[in-house]
């Protein structure tokens, strides 16, 4: 049996899985993730190489951030900065000497759902993981669209009221992050919840949360709303931590379809879009790192 480790990077872990053929994951775990030194995150990395080395034919990596996945290029590497400018095959490969890929992570979880998921037989579709950040993938004509610098999807970026500073990105109003910031705002807290403790108050019936979910819902609806004029897709499958929440994905189908009738007089967009869970939730990027490692 082929197997490959995919890699997926997140803020504060990398996570990892063995994957046999056939997207099947024959293990997973998860590290801690340097952050400060770009030497002992390449160590950490090799030290799942190390574990797996003997088994795998390859090694997909999933991560934030602005990345040339035909060379390994990063434009920019979000929350691991001393990445930015350097080609991390490369840096990758000096360590583990194997055939490695890397890939943006809302892109990997595009492929998945693209290949083995809510999007098989869609040909037009976004992806948008709810996650630190808001994470986007495009999918136009059956093929993942980059962009002229790799820098297609970036939705965190997103203004929101159109106010000049970066609190106003959708970044900051619709990842985890904001949620809880909304939360505490609304009951009026010293420090903002987390995301378990929101929606306890949520299911437990506090109105205040209800409401500052109620317009988190809001509004990923006018931002969905706003891609569909541009990019007519038949679906959007949203993923992340977030998508766990199949309530809050159903509150913002509602508030979506809401916009659309305000507007059916005006006929543009034609059409929404169904609005789905992405199958493979916080697996997906690690199957479609997997995916891309073995296609390429």
């Amino acid at each position: 049996m082929d197997k490959r480790l995919s890699i997926d990077v997140g803020g504060s872990a990398i996570k990892y899985a063995l994957m046999g053929e056939g997207h099947q994951i024959l293990e997973q775990g998860k590290v801690p993730a340097p952050r400060e030194v770009r030497e002992e995150f390449v160590e950490a990395v090799g030290g799942l190489y190390d574990r797996y080395a003997d088994q795998i034919s390859g090694m997909g990596v999933s991560m934030a951030g602005k990345v040339d996945q035909n060379t390994g290029y990063v434009v920019s590497a979000g929350s691991f900065p001393f990445f930015t400018g350097r080609n991390l095959v490369d840096e990758l490969f000096a360590r583990c000497p194997t055939h490695i890929t890397v890939d943006n992570d809302a892109r990997c979880a595009a492929l998945a759902e693209m290949h083995y998921g809510s999007l098989v037989d869609v040909n037009n579709a976004l992806v948008v993981v709810l996650g630190t950040g808001i994470g986007g993938a495009i999918v136009a004509d059956g093929r993942l669209l980059d962009g002229a610098r790799h820098c297609a999807a970036e939705l965190s970026f997103l203004r929101v009221e159109g106010q000049a500073d970066t609190s106003d990105c959708w970044l900051w109003r619709g990842g985890a992050q904001g949620l809880c910031l909304m939360v505490q705002q609304a009951i009026g807290a010293d420090e903002a919840p987390d995301g378990i403790e929101s929606f306890r108050m949520y299911d437990t019936g506090d109105e205040r949360v209800i409401a500052a979910i109620d317009e988190y819902a809001r509004i990923a609806a006018v931002q969905l709303y706003n891609l569909q004029c541009v990019l007519d897709v038949e679906a959007v499958a949203i993923g992340g931590g977030i998508s766990e929440r199949t309530d809050l994905i159903d509150l913002i189908r509602t508030k979506l379809q809401a916009i659309f009738d305000a507007e059916a007089s005006y006929g543009i967009p034609p059409q929404m879009p169904s609005v789905v869970p992405c199958t493979f939730r916080n697996d997906a990027n690690l199957i479609g790192a997997w995916h891309d490692n073995v296609t390429r």
